[in-house]
C-alpha cells in the first residue's frame, strides 16, 4: 500500500502505510505485516527492497526457509550487499544446502565476507567429507588479514586436511604454529594430542588433553581423550577417575557410564592380585 501510494506521490500516505508495516513487525505480528508486504510485491514483483522487507520479516519470524527464498530473489534482482550475501550463505549452511553456499562464497562477489562464517563453511565441509571443497575454499583466505586468533583457527582447520591427505607431519607442524598463536585454542591442542597418541607419544599427548581439559568449550572431549591414554597404558583407574569427571558434569552421557562399569572390572581384578 505505501509503495502503490509512493509510486501515485501521494507521500504522506505512502508513509502511513510503511509505518504501520514497521509497526506489526516490532510489535511481532507477523502474520499481518507478511500480508502487508505480500500484497505490495503482487503489484511489484521485482522490487529490490520489498523482498528484503520481506527476508526481514520471516527472519524476525524465524522462518528461515522463506527468509532465505527472499533473499535468494533480491540477490538475482542484483542485490549487491555483502550482508546480505552472509545471511543468505548463513542460512544455506543451516540448511545443508552447502553447495549453493559455496557457490556464493566465489567471486568477487563474495569479498568482504567475515572470517567466522568461513570458518562456519569450512567446518562444515570438514565434518562431512568434502574435502576438495574445503582445499578451495581454504585457499581462498587471505590468512595476513586476520588477526592471531583467527589464523589460529585456520591452521587448525588446515590440519584437519593435511590429516585427511595422510600428511601427519604438515598437520602437527599447522597445529604447533597455531598454539604458538593462541596458546588458549582448546581444538588444535585435542588434534595435537591426538597426533601424539597416534604416535605412542603419550605423555605429550596426555599434557596437551590435560591443557584442553582447562577449556570448557573442549573439556568434555578432553577429559575423554585423557581416558583413552590411560587404557592405552592399562591404567583404568585413572581412565575411570577422568569418566566419571565427564559423567558428574554431563549425566546424559550414559555411554560413558557403560564404560565405566565395563573398566571397573580390569581394575577391581588387579587390586585383587
Amino acid at each position: 500500500m505505501g509503495y502503490l501510494e509512493q509510486q501515485t506521490r501521494r507521500y504522506w500516505a505512502a508513509a502511513a502505510a510503511f509505518q504501520r508495516s514497521l509497526a506489526l513487525t516490532e510489535t511481532r505480528d507477523f502474520t499481518k505485516a507478511r500480508a502487508l508486504v505480500e500484497e505490495l510485491l503482487r503489484a511489484e514483483p521485482h522490487d529490490l527492497d520489498l523482498w528484503l522487507y520481506r527476508a526481514q520479516i520471516e527472519l524476525s519470524a524465524n522462518d528461515q526457509a522463506a527468509a532465505l527464498a527472499s533473499l535468494e530473489t533480491a540477490l538475482r534482482l542484483g542485490d549487491d550487499s555483502v550482508a546480505n550475501r552472509a545471511t543468505c550463505i548463513a542460512l544455506h549452511i543451516k540448511s545443508g544446502s552447502i553447495a549453493r553456499a559455496m557457490q556464493l562464497m566465489q567471486g568477487s562477489a563474495a569479498r568482504g565476507l567475515e572470517y567466522p562464517l568461513v570458518e562456519e563453511a569450512l567446518s562444515w565441509l570438514a565434518n562431512n567429507n568434502r574435502w576438495d571443497d574445503f582445499r578451495e575454499l581454504a585457499a581462498s583466505v587471505d590468512r595476513a588479514a586476520l588477526g592471531a586468533v583467527a589464523q589460529s583457527r585456520l591452521l587448525t582447520l588446515r590440519a584437519s586436511l593435511a590429516l585427511h591427505d595422510g600428511n601427519r607431519r604438515a598437520a602437527s607442524s599447522a597445529l604447533q604454529e597455531a598454539l604458538g598463536l593462541d596458546p588458549s585454542n582448546g581444538d588444535a591442542l585435542l588434534a595435537l594430542g591426538r597426533i601424539y597418541r597416534t604416535e605412542r607419544d603419550y605423555g605429550r599427548a596426555d599434557l596437551l588433553f590435560q591443557r584442553a581439559s582447562s577449556y570448557g568449550p573442549v573439556r568434555e572431549n578432553a577429559l575423554v581423550a585423557s581416558a583413552e591414554i590411560a587404557i592405552d597404558q592399562e591404567n583404568f583407574e585413572s581412565a575411570i577417575a577422568h569418566l566419571r569427571n565427564v559423567v558428574t558434569a554431563n549425566p546424559a552421557r550414559a555411554d560413558l557410564r557403560r564404560n565405566i562399569a565395563l573398566l571397573e572390572r580390569p581394575a577391581l581384578l588387579r587390586t585383587q592380585r
